[in-house]
């Protein structure tokens, strides 16, 4: 496997040459079809994935059969770094289900673990992006309590557009609204009527994307985290102007 080719990931930067070359001699690029399970509860955990392309989610199913999904993951994301000291095998406690078509790069967990033993880099990555990953579930976890369905829907579209780079006013829609629903702790109805709601401010709504009225129509729902990572910051109708 050509280590170039991946050298970028945020999991392997500046980690050395040779520690790179072990982890992607054992690894492996493997493709699900949208509705798949990459990892089902108590599986147990012999590899681990790096989001290549797609969307997928963290899911379960409450006691009425309805699915639930507590997290989602997307491109670049490592998935398996909740246990940053991997010396066994462990049992899934969550599933992995695909939104989209997804490709991933697999990784024995046992060779996670003996480039965590033989490089402190990799180590700090795995602990850095750990790290980012906590934060993002406890703002998360305190969004699902806190805010309004409009300013959850808001948020997760402003979400959307800063992961995508765009600076046209169209934003693609990646997976099902259904999904979109569980994620942000609301009912398919619920976020029916908010969509309906975000149609009376101009925005245009179809399954796929939505058309923002203007390149300002999400700052409502930004904060000062999010605004860094927007071409917008700090210009002057910028909240966040310094």
């Amino acid at each position: 496997m050509d280590y170039l080719a991946y050298s970028f990931l945020p999991i392997f930067k500046n980690i050395e040459t040779d520690i790179l070359h072990e982890l992607l001699s054992s690894a492996a690029k493997v493709q699900f079809p949208k509705g798949s399970f990459i990892l089902s509860q108590d599986d147990i955990i012999s590899k681990h994935y790096i989001m290549l392309e797609g969307w997928c989610g963290a899911s379960g199913t409450t006691e009425d059969g309805q699915e639930f999904v507590s997290q989602l993951f997307k491109q670049y994301d490592f998935i398996g770094e909740s246990s940053l000291n991997i010396s066994s095998e462990e049992i899934s406690t969550i599933n992995i289900k695909t939104f989209t078509n997804v490709t991933v790069l697999t990784i024995p967990a046992a060779a996670i673990s003996t480039a965590q033993k033989k490089s402190l880099v990799f180590t700090a990555n795995m602990i850095n992006m750990y790290a980012e990953k906590c934060k993002d579930l406890r703002y998360h976890i305190e969004s699902l309590a806190l805010k309004t369905s409009s300013q959850k829907v808001g948020q997760f579209f402003l979400k959307l557009k800063l992961l995508s780079n765009a600076t046209g006013m169209e934003i693609a829609i990646p997976f099902d609204k259904s999904h979109i629903a569980s994620y942000l702790g609301i009912t398919s109805e619920t976020l029916s009527r908010t969509l309906k709601s975000f149609k009376t401010r101009g925005f245009t709504v179809t399954k796929n994307n939505i058309v923002m009225p203007s390149p300002y129509a999400l700052c409502e729902f930004c904060d000062k985290k999010a605004a860094r990572k927007c071409c917008l910051y700090e210009k002057q109708e910028c909240k966040f102007k310094v």
